[in-house]
């Protein structure tokens, strides 16, 4: 999984950005959010990023803060059955300021050695397990 890219700003468009590490050039989609504070070319960035593997592609998604790469790698994973556009979507429309833990009650606590839930009423969920819909 490519998790950072730290390089040059080489194109920067709404919806993503061309990053130049060492010579090569990675294309990265990002949200609004990051856009608006993704600096012009030929500036130093660093983004945090997320690279979902599909049987056709493999789109690399880069944001400003590690929340807000939490929140689309919780949409995308499954806690809702959203594809990566969905969730790009859904963080472009949040304003990029939904974070991990503001999804309470989607979630259930993982497992204990003897299979059953913990509950330590946590609500966030971040290393949750998916709960039965």
């Amino acid at each position: 999984m490519i998790s950072l890219l730290q390089g040059a700003v080489s194109v920067k468009r709404m919806d993503h950005a061309v990053v130049d590490v060492h010579g090569v050039g990675y294309h990265v989609s990002i949200p609004l959010s990051t856009y608006y504070v993704l600096p012009d070319p030929p500036e130093s960035v660093m983004l945090f990023t997320m690279l979902h593997v599909r049987e056709d592609a493999m789109p690399l998604y880069g944001f400003a803060t590690p929340d807000e790469r939490a929140v689309f790698e919780l949409l995308v994973g499954g806690v809702v059955d959203w594809a990566a556009s969905g969730a790009q979507h859904a963080l472009q429309h949040g304003g990029g300021r939904v974070a991990a833990h503001d999804c309470p009650g989607r979630c259930e606590s993982p497992a204990n050695d003897s299979g059953d839930r913990q509950q330590d009423g946590r609500s966030d969920c971040a290393g949750m397990t998916r709960k039965s819909w």
